[in-house]
């Protein structure tokens, strides 16, 4: 097993490497997809953030728990994305 820093940081070499056994085709597109994956990772820790700066916002702006619905709703929403990035991070990382 190739490990994938090798692969993203050298990958015309894995290639070449890889001719004679078979597989060298496959580089590119597992390239690609390990970009694909990074990305969505760093979109999901962004999201992941952004939820953890609302919801402390939110404490210091409502004390005692006394949230208006609509914020309450973004919040909702906030972490309904975070779960769909979630499920497309375990699809990409199982791509690779």
């Amino acid at each position: 097993m190739l490990d994938i820093r090798l692969i993203r940081e050298r990958p015309q070499e894995v290639e070449r490497a890889l001719a004679e056994k078979g597989g060298a085709e496959l580089v590119n597109e597992l390239v690609a997809c390990d970009v694909a994956l990074r990305r969505l990772i760093h979109e999901s820790e962004e999201l992941k953030a952004e939820h953890g700066r609302a919801s402390q916002d939110m404490g210091k702006r409502h004390p005692g728990g006394a949230i208006p619905a609509d914020v309450r709703e973004a919040m909702r929403e906030l972490a309904d994305k975070i779960k769909q990035m979630d499920v497309l991070v375990k699809e990409a990382d199982e791509k690779v």
